[in-house]
């Protein structure tokens, strides 16, 4: 998949988005790969939850996906999906079961599907 492909796999998301995936593209800045993981997740959060629309609110490592962020089952579902779908990988139920904390859910993407992106990306050069 090409990098313009990727990058508009986040359009819509909340804006820094596609600067974090191609800043991640481009370098494998860890940093970058956490910035697309919150901006993935306030995209697919539920309307009801204060950090979908706030931004001044900070998502950190520590907190807890569902009881502190807000996350239900079907948005966990869209937010694999997107996962899956950007990083060209499957994830199993299981694997995203185990994954309870936002830095959990960060060092998964980076140890997962990271290095997966940064070979698709490198063959699409």
């Amino acid at each position: 998949m090409s990098i313009e492909a990727q990058l508009d796999k986040v359009n819509g998301f909340p804006e820094g988005s596609r600067e974090a995936l191609q800043e991640y593209l481009e370098t494998g800045k860890r940093e970058a790969l956490d910035r697309l993981v919150v901006h993935a997740i306030r995209h697919y959060l539920p309307s009801t939850s204060q950090y979908k629309t706030d931004h001044s609110l900070a998502i950190t490592p520590d907190m807890q996906i569902v009881a502190d962020v807000g996350m239900d089952s079907l948005s966990m579902m869209e937010l694999v999906f997107f996962m899956e779908d950007v990083f060209d990988v499957q994830i199993e139920a299981t694997e995203m079961q185990e994954i309870k904390t936002i830095g959990q859910l960060m060092d998964f993407a980076d140890n997962r599907l990271g290095p997966k992106l940064k070979a698709s990306a490198s063959g699409a050069a």
